[in-house]
């Protein structure tokens, strides 16, 4: 992982720091997202609906778990976040793997 504190350059489209899930947990309803500016910055937060993240995933853009650092306005970059289709069925995860549940790096909710 590394520090966001200081800007070097961009590591991703955008930053994921929360996610938000179905009643059965099964499933991402929405993520917390921020842009990444070109200087490696994070920019403004945003909830991104799951079905909007698969879409700009499949465009091409890139999203990376992000951890915020306790006791500072900085954050850990983490894992890349991939589509992976199982059984006909769109999941969000760090890790290829052929669990049919979304898997975000343990990311807190919001």
């Amino acid at each position: 992982m590394q520090n966001v504190s200081i800007a070097t350059s961009k590591w991703a489209d955008y930053g994921v720091s929360h996610v938000r899930y179905n009643n059965t947990r099964t499933h991402i309803e929405a993520i917390q997202v921020a842009a990444v500016a070109d200087d490696g910055l994070l920019t403004s937060w945003t909830a991104l609906s799951r079905d909007k993240a698969v879409w700009y995933i499949e465009q091409g853009l890139t999203f990376k778990t992000v951890t915020a650092i306790p006791g500072s306005d900085s954050y850990r970059i983490g894992a890349l976040v991939y589509v992976v289709v199982i059984n006909g069925r769109k999941y969000l995860k760090t890790v290829r793997d052929n669990t049919p549940r979304d898997n975000l790096d343990h990311l807190p909710e919001f």
